[in-house]
C-alpha cells in the first residue's frame, strides 16, 4: 500500500497521522519504530491508536550488520517494524524485519558469505517513511555495512521472506 503525502510537511500530513490506524487495522498491536529522524508524529499516531511502540534510534549513514543484530533483540515480540528516516534507516528497518524472526545473526543472510542461510519463514511486515529521496524505500533490496569486510553487502532474500521473496514494505509513505 502506498500512501502519498507532500514532503515539505511530510511529518505533519494527515497521511502520517494515519499510520497508527493503519497498523491497528492490520492487527499489529506492538511495533518497533526505528527513528532516523523526527518520528514524533508517527510515534504519536501509534500511541493514539493504542499500538504499543518501542522506539530505537537508527544508525547513520548506513545500517551495519552488528547494528541490525542489536536491533533484532528489540524487535522480538513485535508485529511489525516501522522505519522513519533516510536510506540507511529504511535498510535497517527492512533487515530487522527480515532477520529478527529467525534467531540468527544478520551476517548469516549476506549474499556472497558462502553460508547464506535459507529463510525458514516470512519476516515481519514493514512500514517505511522516507525523510529524504531514497531508492531504499521502494527497492526490494537491502544494503548493509559489513564491518568485518569493510564493504556494503546485500541481504540475501531466498524464497519465503517478505512479499514474494523481496524486502518490499507492506506500507510506504511517499511523495505526492
Amino acid at each position: 500500500e502506498i500512501l502519498e503525502c507532500d514532503r515539505a510537511a511530510s511529518m505533519q500530513q494527515p497521511t502520517v497521522r494515519r499510520i497508527g490506524a493503519i497498523c491497528r487495522a492490520q492487527r499489529w498491536s506492538r511495533v518497533l519504530l526505528l527513528a532516523g529522524g523526527d518520528a514524533a508524529a508517527v510515534e504519536a499516531s501509534l500511541r493514539q491508536a493504542a499500538v504499543e511502540v518501542t522506539v530505537a534510534e537508527a544508525q547513520a549513514p548506513a545500517a551495519t550488520l552488528s547494528g541490525v543484530d542489536r536491533l533484532c533483540h528489540l524487535a522480538h515480540g513485535n508485529d511489525a517494524v516501522i522505519g522513519v528516516g533516510g536510506g540507511g534507516t529504511l535498510d535497517a528497518a527492512k533487515a530487522v524485519a527480515a532477520v529478527s524472526p529467525h534467531g540468527r545473526a544478520c551476517g548469516d543472510f549476506i549474499s556472497g558469505s558462502g553460508t547464506a542461510a535459507v529463510w525458514p519463514a516470512e519476516g515481519l511486515p514493514t512500514v517505511l517513511v522516507p525523510l529524504t529521496p531514497t531508492v531504499a524505500a521502494t527497492s526490494g533490496r537491502c544494503l548493509l555495512w559489513d564491518e568485518a569486510g569493510g564493504r556494503l553487502s546485500a541481504l540475501q532474500v531466498q524464497g519465503g521472506a517478505g512479499a514474494g521473496g523481496s524486502l518490499a514494505p507492506a506500507v510506504l509513505v511517499a511523495d505526492a
